[in-house]
């Protein structure tokens, strides 16, 4: 059972490369997941799944629904994705997220690209949705806009 978990989860982390490059081509952009290990993340910090400890010491986290094993930091871009309206929440949440990381310049960099790739992802499926003639159409009145260069 365990060889053929990690073959899956091989596949899964690929898959996930592809689907990021593929959003991230749009900026002549791409990222590489694999040599980062894997961790356990929780990928879901917000209110309603911590609770703090009467100690005021101690955090329990709850709701483990979408936890797995994904690099380190992709927690940071969870918690970007989770909270957009809540930044008194927020803020401090991910300065000491980052802070106990201690997340080095390439994973910076990725955690850039990610949001970035989570924002194509955004804007294409509000292309379908809108039936644009084609996503290079959508993506080619964006640019000339400007508003690819926001990201």
């Amino acid at each position: 059972m365990g060889r053929r978990w990690r073959k899956d989860a091989i596949h899964l982390y690929l898959d996930m490369n592809k689907w990021l490059n593929r959003r991230l081509a749009l900026r002549d952009e791409s990222i590489d997941l694999t040599p980062h290990p894997l961790v356990l993340c929780h990928m879901d910090l917000c209110r309603r799944n911590m609770i703090l400890k009467e100690d005021n010491q101690s955090i329990c986290l709850l709701d483990w629904a979408h936890a797995g094993l994904f690099p380190r930091f992709f927690e940071v871009v969870t918690i970007s994705c989770l909270n957009p309206f809540d930044a008194q929440y927020q803020k401090p949440l991910l300065e000491a997220t980052e802070a106990n990381l201690n997340l080095t310049e390439e994973e910076k960099r990725l955690v850039k690209l990610m949001k970035i790739a989570r924002a194509a992802s955004d804007i294409i499926c509000k292309c379908h949705k809108q039936n644009q003639t084609t996503t290079a159409d959508f993506w080619q009145r964006r640019r000339g806009r400007g508003l690819w260069n926001a990201f």
